[in-house]
């Protein structure tokens, strides 16, 4: 069931530059951590903080508030009260906390919220459209076109959520129990998950999965160690890490099935759960361009924290475009295009945020 919502128009380019001597903030908030980056009127970096996931659906609000606040701090800091112009904001559920702490900063800032598609296709691509296949602690698939996006999947860990840290996780504990109790194939996720998580033996695994503050979490932190496995070899691992990728093709093929538009766009990934197993993406990429022959599929240049970065880049082109027009000018760049100056400007600042995997 495919939803789509329009997207707010304040993030086509009309909001203008902020001024010289002020500063934009923009923030990404998922299920295991939030990032948060301060920058100044020429894209430049100058400060930036993390805290732990913030989930509505999963988190209770004193501790989102909690993680908000110790994830805004050192960019509050950084800079003097009132100085912060706009805050692009892309929060599952942390949005609230968020706005609080920044007019309690800088009771002039604007708050504007980016949908984790528009940040991931940001920061990822450079770009305004495009499909992106986000496996975080959770999945989802989100395509942008025309002024809306749709998305599909991300219907939580309990129901759905294919492909994601969790579900890989799920899977990796639910092989090496069955193996261990000798109804499975031998892996070397047993040793490995007992290792990774600090057991004595298997059997304390379910104490320590019901006295973690996040389950959830808890679950999605055997992805990484799962992936090792999978990298070293490991049979049943690797199998896991395949099957989560055919999954999230399946997922996104059905986007470009629903939208065709989208067909001509590229698709990039977003998330976590990709950064260990070549398999998974490999797999993914494999299996959505026998569907779709001519879609591009690309890694993603940065993390979705950086996309308020390039939607300020944006806002800036638009203005310059705006105001050097006259009316024997040629037609606007698209929207998608950024001029190579400003590119070349946040690859130089934001080289840390920099989308790095195990593998490539």
């Amino acid at each position: 069931m495919m939803r789509t919502i329009p997207l707010d128009d304040r993030r086509q380019g009309a909001a203008g530059a902020i001024e010289a001597g002020r500063f934009a903030l923009s923030v990404d908030s998922g299920g295991t951590k939030m990032r948060a980056v301060l920058f100044d009127a020429d894209l430049r970096y100058v400060a930036s903080g993390e805290g732990g996931g913030a989930n509505a659906n999963f988190d209770a609000a004193a501790s989102i508030r909690e993680q908000s606040l110790r994830c805004l701090a050192p960019c509050l800091e950084a800079c003097a009260p009132g100085s912060i112009a706009r805050a692009y904001v892309t929060a599952l559920g942390a949005a609230d906390a968020m706005k609080e702490a920044l007019l309690r900063h800088s009771p002039g800032c604007e708050v504007l919220l980016l949908s984790e598609g528009e940040a991931c296709l940001r920061a990822g691509l450079g770009r305004r459209e495009g499909t992106v296949a986000l496996a975080g602690t959770g999945s989802i698939a989100f395509g942008i076109e025309g002024g809306a996006q749709t998305a599909l999947g991300g219907w939580g860990s309990w129901i759905g959520d294919e492909g994601s840290g969790y579900d890989i996780g799920r899977r990796a504990i639910a092989a090496a129990i069955r193996a261990a109790e000798g109804r499975g194939p031998r892996t070397a996720l047993t040793e490995a998950i007992v290792d990774g998580l600090g057991l004595g033996a298997l059997e304390e695994l379910l104490g320590r999965l019901h006295g973690a503050p996040s389950p959830r979490a808890f679950v999605a932190s055997v992805c990484p160690i799962a992936a090792a496995a999978a990298r070293g070899g490991d049979a049943v691992a690797l199998a896991i890490f395949e099957a989560a990728g055919e999954e999230l093709a399946s997922l996104t093929a059905a986007m470009l099935d629903g939208r065709p538009a989208l067909r001509s766009r590229p698709v990039t990934v977003a998330g976590s759960a990709w950064k260990g197993c070549r398999a998974m993406f490999e797999r993914f990429e494999r299996e959505l361009t026998a569907k779709h022959p001519g879609v591009a599929v690309a890694l993603p240049a940065f993390e979705p924290v950086v996309g308020g970065v390039f939607e300020e880049a944006f806002a800036r082109f638009a203005e310059r475009s705006r105001g050097a027009r006259t009316d024997a000018s040629p037609p606007e760049p698209p929207a998608n295009a950024l001029p190579a100056e400003a590119r070349r400007t946040i690859e130089a600042e934001f080289e840390r945020f920099r989308y790095r995997t195990a593998w490539n």
